[in-house]
């Protein structure tokens, strides 16, 4: 997967939904700790029931395992995106 972009808490990259065979953005997010995962699970299951032209759709989400390269794990979250690779909105506002 290649890398679509990097915040303070999460990555962006490239994926591919098999079975819509298109190209979606996937974010990885770091959870520090069960009580940061609910409050993210919860805004990510309501936003996921949202549907407005002016936002991305959210297609899939879920929790799931980081490996480093020394075998260690960290669990994160992940949200499957609509991709969209249009301008970036910093670009749009100035």
């Amino acid at each position: 997967m290649s890398k679509l972009g990097t915040g303070g808490t999460a990555k962006c990259k490239l994926g591919y939904d098999m079975q819509t065979n298109t190209q979606v953005a996937i974010k990885i997010m770091n959870v520090p700790d069960d009580e940061h995962k609910k409050m993210l699970m919860d805004e990510v299951k309501a936003a996921s029931a949202v549907n407005h032209p002016n936002l991305l759709s959210i297609r899939d989400y879920g929790e799931g395992v980081k490996v480093n390269t020394r075998g260690e794990t960290k669990k994160v979250l992940f949200i499957v995106l609509e991709l969209c690779l249009k301008e970036s909105l910093f670009d749009f506002v100035t």
